[in-house]
Order: C-alpha cells, then structure tokens, then sequence
C-alpha cells in the first residue's frame, strides 16, 4: 500500500513543488541526470497523437504486481491443490488496470501513475474470486504460507506448478 501512495504522490503531488510544473517521475522516466533514458524503463509509442510522444511504464509497474501473482500461484499450490484460479483472477485484473491506466492516459493527456489502476483492480479482481470460492477469510489469515521447504519440497512444488 505504501508504494501504490508513494507512486501517485511522485506523479501527482510533486507537480506542487518544482519550479517547472512537471512531476518528478516524469523528469526521471524522461531522462535522468546524465542526459540518459533509465534502464527499468519500457518506453512505448503514443499512436494517437500527430506530435511523437512516448509513454512510460516502469519497472514497479511490472515488479510489484509480478510478486502479488506469484503469491497467489503459491497460494494455489500449497493451500488449494492447484485449483482456485486466483492467478487468473489476479492477471485478468492486471490486465483491466492496464487497460484504464492506458484509457486515462488517454483521456487526461499526462502522466499516470499504473499502481493507481493497478492495485485496486488486482485486488478486487482477487477478493471477488476468493469469496466466490470460500477462501477470503483463509487467504486474509494466512501467516504460515512460506514455511521452510527442503530442497526435494520445492523442486516438487516447482514441477507440481510447471504442469
């Protein structure tokens, strides 16, 4: 939750406090100090407009969410047998929260912050699909989830998830 604030605040709120009027996460996703593009950076084409311009997804926006899915495939695997489909929820709400990221970017003609679209569709996407199947009390409970595994456990549950 502290990075979804931290990521809004850094495209929206440090507007307030440069002397150009322009974000800091713009500024650094633009170019850096060096003149140079950064490096956790895809940069894609805006092909809506007629003046060449770049959007900008960073590596948090890829990363953070990355990490939730894995947690739910875990989950999957340890908790439920495989079954669930709370990966899939989540990627179909990475895949909604994108999508709006991409319509307000759209709409607004600047800056987003991703994790802003990002989270609460993930999450939503998660919790709807977790009450449906009767394991949102479970899930929000769950503390002993990454339990100490030996080697043969985890190449187990590493060829379980493979198929």
């Amino acid at each position: 939750m502290g990075l979804f604030l931290y990521d809004v605040f850094w495209v929206f709120g440090s507007k307030s406090f440069t002397s150009d009027g322009v974000s800091v996460m713009e500024k650094v996703a633009s170019k850096s100090s060096s003149g140079e593009s950064m490096p956790a950076l895809l940069v894609f084409p805006s092909l809506f407009n007629e003046i060449p311009s770049f959007s900008f997804l960073g590596f948090g926006d890829i990363a953070l969410p990355g990490l939730f899915l894995i947690y739910l495939k875990v989950y999957e695997y340890l908790k439920l047998d495989g079954k669930g489909r709370l990966f899939l929820s989540g990627m179909m709400g990475y895949v909604v929260g994108m999508l709006m990221t991409i319509l307000a970017l759209l709409l607004f003609e600047t800056g987003q912050p991703a994790l802003l679209y990002l989270v609460p569709c993930m999450l939503i996407a998660v919790i709807i699909r977790a009450f449906y199947i009767g394991e949102l009390k479970n899930m929000w409970d769950s503390d002993d989830l990454y339990v100490k595994m030996d080697l043969d456990e985890t190449l187990t549950l590493t060829n379980k998830m493979k198929e």
